[in-house]
């Protein structure tokens, strides 16, 4: 699952929407956030056709067409009537006071406890720089998903090192391969093999890794119960939550690089967490699967 932070419905029928700059990315659907820095409300296709009304603060809030069966939708849009979409600018990088209903300013931030956070690299970790503009994930039922996630790490340890050890057969045949043989066409021929042998083997391996990975994002999806962007200084938070324990969880592919975040949290009633960015509070996400 590779992602970028995506936009914020806001109404639906001819949707008025807010989005980020940074858009979707690998192919990953567009991720819908009711305000900036909101609550998560669903997905888009990355190819939804997109018409952007206005752009500020790293934001552009945009309008969308599309259709759903009659009776899918209460309320309005089941009427034959669209809902108004809020107006006005974006300041700040949130709606304005003017721009969103009280009743929809409610909603988006409902009593309750907080998490607030920040992707900083950790150490050794390239590129060393915050991790912007991503969708974070809030994992619940931890104990089940580390579970999961063990069981998967053990099938990958496998899967890898079987591509390990035949990386290694075919290093020690390239390494030989000219001393086999007194013919040098024989020598040649057998050096060759091993060349082609050990490239298919390195593939095998990148390979592995990459359904691996991508696996990993997947059961964090499944055990995901809400979601948040980071802004472009990596920070995060979670609001309205209810008491127990959970696992922050964000993931970047970018650049040709696989990097990710975990952080442990519990929650009291009304309380606020503050995670500390450097903490290994979390096993790291992708041990075992590269």
């Amino acid at each position: 699952m590779r992602r970028k932070m995506g936009i914020a419905m806001a109404a639906c029928g001819g949707i008025t929407a807010i989005v980020a700059l940074a858009g979707a990315a690998g192919g990953a659907g567009l991720q819908l956030f009711d305000a900036p820095r909101g609550a998560w409300l669903a997905e888009v296709r990355a190819d939804a056709p997109i018409a952007v009304v206005e752009e500020r603060d790293g934001w552009r809030r945009i309008r969308i067409e599309g259709w759903v069966p009659a009776g899918a939708v209460d309320g309005p849009a089941a009427t034959g009537e669209v809902a108004a979409a809020p107006e006005g600018p974006v300041t700040g990088g949130a709606p304005a006071a003017d721009a969103v209903p009280a009743a929809a300013i409610v909603a988006t931030r409902p009593p309750g406890a907080r998490i607030e956070g920040v992707l900083m690299p950790a150490r050794g970790m390239v590129p060393a720089t915050v991790g912007a503009n991503l969708v974070v994930l809030l994992i619940a039922d931890v104990e089940k998903y580390d579970a999961e996630r063990q069981g998967l790490e053990t099938t990958c340890q496998s899967r890898i090192g079987a591509q390990d050890q035949a990386m290694q057969d075919a290093q020690a045949l390239v390494n030989t391969a000219f001393n086999s043989t007194n013919n040098f066409t024989q020598a040649s021929q057998r050096y060759d093999r091993a060349k082609a042998d050990l490239a298919a083997a390195k593939k095998g391996r990148a390979e592995a890794v990459r359904t691996c990975l991508e696996q990993a994002d997947a059961l964090a999806e499944r055990f995901t119960v809400t979601r948040a962007p980071s802004d472009s200084s990596g920070r995060f938070e979670f609001a309205g939550l209810g008491p127990g324990s959970y696992r922050i969880f964000a993931s970047d592919h970018r650049d040709g690089v696989d990097r990710a975040w975990a952080f442990d949290a519990a929650t009291t009633p009304g309380a606020t967490v503050v995670l500390d960015p450097l903490a290994a509070v979390a096993p790291d996400p992708y041990r075992g699967l590269r």
